[in-house]
């Protein structure tokens, strides 16, 4: 488990109905194509992996788990340490 880098951007618009915020900067995300994603706890403050995420659950933590969030390659790239814990969707 390791903090979310967060890096707010202005934001230029509001997603539509098949967008998401990006978990690191916010910005909207196209989740029909987008095959980027992070298991995001804690409220918002940690990205886990898929046995963290069970464990936290497990532990009674389950309000705090914000589920799979989507994440840009951007953001992945300029965030080395979130790498292990992204989640590549598969068609």
């Amino acid at each position: 488990m390791i903090k979310l880098p967060r890096t707010t951007l202005p934001r230029v618009r509001a997603p539509n109905d098949h967008e998401a915020p990006c978990a690191v900067c916010d910005k909207p995300i196209d989740v029909d194509k987008h095959k980027l994603f992070v298991w995001v706890h804690d409220g918002g403050a940690s990205v886990v992996t898929d046995d963290e995420g069970k464990e936290l659950n497990a532990s009674g933590r389950k309000g705090a788990d914000m589920g799979l969030q989507p994440v840009g390659r951007e953001c992945v790239r300029k965030n080395p340490e979130i790498k292990p814990y992204v989640v590549e969707i598969k068609d």
